[in-house]
């Protein structure tokens, strides 16, 4: 009797290890089919589903999930470089073909009309060189951005007296906004002295973009003001504008993003894409907002501490 007890056992255990056996076959066999699947349908968002409450197999899925995942989140990220990387090119296209274009129109006229008057010339031959200024902008600009996305642009910190560098910059403008009929206003003046700790030319180009940015978008006025924030200088220039929505601010510093659709100006977006990268290579901060018709980009650059030190 004891012998029939045994064996009874121990067939018992077999058939349940056979029975085990087949259920966590048929969960392999669910689990290869699901993937089969995922597999022929790449954009799904499936995910792998264990139908035995088993323990080691539920954590085989979950870390299988998670490398799916991970695989569909660098799919998404490809996808939106790829059609990004589309539109930088169509833009970049469009930034060289338009004054280009222009350039062979004017030319041709040059030199097909022979009785053009000395007035009409000089107006062409102004607005050829005008076309070449923008191209050579853009071509500046495309190799300022190269140097800065391969970290070949060299970064000096020092100590800078801020109002130097804004003043003389905005100077360099003042027939410019007068032509656009657009009012400047510069407040809190004494602020302006405060010493920055920055790279120069980083400054003064994030200014220098900052004007231009200005002048391609205010409609009748700018108002550049600063203050202490803690250890940061804030500078923030104000100005209306018809020409920028909502919609663009999440974009605004986005590489050759522009509100100007049409591009009439010639100009692309590069100006606030470099901005942006130079005010955070010094360590700054910087953003844009809308509130009605007020366009406003605040700064924050770093104020020099008696402790700092040159770097390189």
């Amino acid at each position: 009797m004891i012998k029939l007890a045994i064996i009874i056992v121990l067939i018992l255990i077999i058939a349940v290890i056979i029975a085990k056996f087949f259920i966590y076959k048929k969960e392999v066999v669910s689990l290869n089919q699901q993937l089969d699947d995922m597999k022929k349908d790449l954009e799904s968002n499936s995910l792998l589903k264990v139908g035995l409450n088993d323990k080691d197999l539920n954590l085989l899925a979950s870390q299988i999930n998670e490398i799916i995942k991970v695989y569909k989140e660098e799919q998404r990220i490809s996808r939106r470089n790829n059609l990004k990387l589309k539109e930088e090119i169509t833009n970049i296209s469009h930034d060289f073909r338009t004054p280009l274009t222009s350039i062979k129109g004017f030319s041709a006229l040059l030199s097909a009309e022979n009785n053009l008057s000395e007035e009409k010339k000089a107006e062409y031959l102004d607005i050829i060189q005008k076309k070449i200024d923008n191209l050579l902008s853009t071509v500046n600009l495309f190799y300022d951005m190269s140097k800065i996305d391969s970290l070949d642009e060299q970064i000096k910190l020092e100590k800078l007296d801020f109002s130097m560098v804004f003043f003389e910059l905005l100077f360099m403008f003042h027939q410019d906004f007068e032509e656009k009929n657009i009012k400047v206003d510069v407040v809190n003046e004494e602020n302006f002295s405060n010493d920055i700790w920055a790279d120069r030319k980083s400054v003064e180009r994030v200014i220098l973009n900052l004007i231009q940015n200005s002048l391609r978008y205010a409609s009748s006025y700018l108002n550049i003001s600063s203050m202490v924030m803690g250890d940061k200088l804030r500078v923030v220039f104000s100005n209306d504008t018809d020409k920028i929505s909502e919609g663009d601010i999440s974009q605004i510093f986005d590489r050759t993003y522009t509100a100007d659709k049409s591009r009439s100006d010639g100009q692309n977006g590069l100006g606030l894409y470099i901005a942006k990268q130079l005010v955070q290579s010094s360590g700054g901060e910087i953003k844009a907002s809308l509130l009605g018709n007020e366009f406003k980009i605040e700064v924050d650059f770093p104020l020099f501490s008696g402790n700092a030190k040159e770097t390189r």
